[in-house]
Order: C-alpha cells, then sequence, then structure tokens
C-alpha cells in the first residue's frame, strides 16, 4: 500500500516538474507525448542518478547513515528526474528534426 501511495507522488511531483520544464523551454512544446515522454525518462533519470551517486560515495569508503541520505538523495533525485526527462524529450525532438529534414 505504502508503494501505490509513493508511486502517486512521485508520478504527480515529476508530471508537474514536466509541466514546468516544457513549458519554459521553447525547444520542447508541450504536448502529451512529450510529457509522457517526460515522466518515463524522469523516473529512469532520479533512479539511475541516486543509485549511481551512492554507489560511488560507498566505493569510496563514506558511511552514511539513514537521517542523512535524505539531503543527498532528494536533491539528487530532483536533479535525475530533470536530466532524465529534459534529455529523453530533447532526443525526441532531434530525431523528430532529423526525420522531417529526411522526408524532405
Amino acid at each position: 500500500m505504502v508503494g501505490l501511495y509513493l508511486l502517486f507522488v512521485y508520478c504527480v511531483g515529476v508530471t508537474a516538474l514536466g509541466l514546468i520544464v516544457l513549458t519554459c523551454v521553447p525547444a520542447f512544446r508541450l504536448t502529451l507525448a512529450s510529457l509522457f515522454l517526460f515522466v518515463v525518462g524522469a523516473f529512469t533519470g532520479m533512479f539511475a542518478l541516486v543509485n549511481f551517486v551512492f554507489r560511488i560515495i560507498f566505493c569510496l569508503g563514506v558511511h552514511m547513515d539513514h537521517q542523512n541520505e535524505g539531503f543527498i538523495g532528494y536533491p539528487l533525485a530532483l536533479v535525475g528526474a530533470t536530466l532524465g526527462g529534459a534529455g529523453l524529450v530533447w532526443l525526441k525532438v532531434c530525431l523528430v528534426r532529423k526525420s522531417g529534414k529526411a522526408q524532405r
């Protein structure tokens, strides 16, 4: 039950972040497909960046307790979500532009 609650909270938060990023960047048009791709990329980027940085921290021998993980984990999740979502939408925009030029 807690997993479904967290999935709902993360999905709403990532969707709101996607709306903000897609409206602020002029090259990314706000469409349903772009928003869906942003959410998929944001989930991937969020978990990938946090796991990557935590693995590096643990390999370097820095030990953290559960109380201090949030201070590093939540900002990393926000940065990872932004990078992952924007990266996937940027990739879509580049591929659509390339296919449009190839058809002309």
